[in-house]
């Protein structure tokens, strides 16, 4: 019976610790879509430097932008509060400590809409956002 009730305290705990990481993009959901870039800092910010020159194609699509490494930077949007920490990003999007590169796009409702771990293009991105069924009504 002990052994029982041990398990089932620690699947609660365990669903607490997943609903508070959860928690952590709740201030922008339905308010911007947001792309997550995990990764060694020089690689994202390479990466980063691919849309930094089209400001005005991340504002129509409403995107946050963050780069997750040792730190957490917000590079376009408007910052969820607090801001979360990379090492709960990680854990809630199954991203592994060390990985090189890990982008993940979160939609408006904060569900995860795609992932990659290769480098893209900006229009690739734009293209998958544009076909979402929400930017779409959004653009009518």
């Amino acid at each position: 019976m002990r052994h029982g009730l041990s398990i089932a305290a620690v699947l609660i705990l365990q669903l607490m610790g997943a609903n508070a990481m959860a928690a952590q993009l709740d201030d922008v959901r339905w308010q911007q879509r947001v792309l997550l870039l995990f990764g060694d800092s020089k690689e994202t910010q390479k990466h980063w430097n691919r849309f930094a020159g089209d400001v005005q194609a991340l504002r129509e699509r409403q995107l946050l932008v963050m780069t997750l490494d040792d730190d957490v930077e917000v590079l376009a949007g408007r910052a969820p509060e607090p801001l979360p920490e990379t090492r709960d990003l990680q854990r809630l999007y199954n991203v592994a400590p060390g990985t090189p590169f890990v982008a993940v796009l979160i939609g408006l409702d904060g569900g995860e809409k795609w992932r990659s771990v290769e480098p893209f293009v900006p229009e690739r991105l734009f293209g998958i956002i544009d076909a979402m069924p929400m930017r779409r009504a959004g653009s009518k």
